[in-house]
């Protein structure tokens, strides 16, 4: 379930790649973008750090009410945590967490967004973009996108 929502955020980064390099990452904003979506007993919350325009990183935390959750779900939602924890292992730069606290389950996931690091994740699928010479995700474009598809944006 939170993989599914992962790719779903995938696809909206995928919708505004944009052909550039940015060389330094001296003026990075932390958290220049934050976006969360409430839905379907799952809340995201998406912070993207930029230099400029240009993202660096960003940084997913999905949570998942396990009141909403029967056992077989539950089980398949661990599994796919473990699946997510190797893909993301994998990923140079990247972090991810699979956590359960108190009536929640919380992943983190964080992974870079510029350079090298996103040809890795293009090369590995983590994203579905179609050019694989991309090299910058616009942070304005993100934000447009992110409205549009109804994510409450700050």
């Amino acid at each position: 379930m939170i993989m599914k929502n992962f790719k779903f955020l995938s696809l909206i980064l995928a919708m505004f790649i944009t052909i550039s390099f940015t060389a330094c990452n001296n003026g990075v904003s932390e958290k220049a973008l934050v976006a969360t979506k409430d839905d379907n007993n799952v809340k995201i919350t998406m912070s993207f750090a930029a230099d400029g325009d240009t993202i660096v990183y960003c940084e997913q935390v999905g949570e998942i009410s396990k009141k909403s959750l029967n056992d077989a779900q539950k089980k398949a939602l661990k599994n796919t945590a473990k699946d997510a924890e190797k893909l993301f292992d994998s990923l140079s730069g990247s972090k991810y967490d699979f956590q359960e606290k108190d009536d929640m389950y919380i992943e983190t996931i964080k992974i870079p967004l510029e350079g090298k690091a996103l040809k890795e994740v293009i090369k590995k699928k983590i994203m579905p973009i179609s050019n694989e010479n991309a090299t910058k995700l616009s942070l304005k474009q993100t934000k447009k996108i992110l409205e549009e598809a109804g994510w409450t944006v700050k």
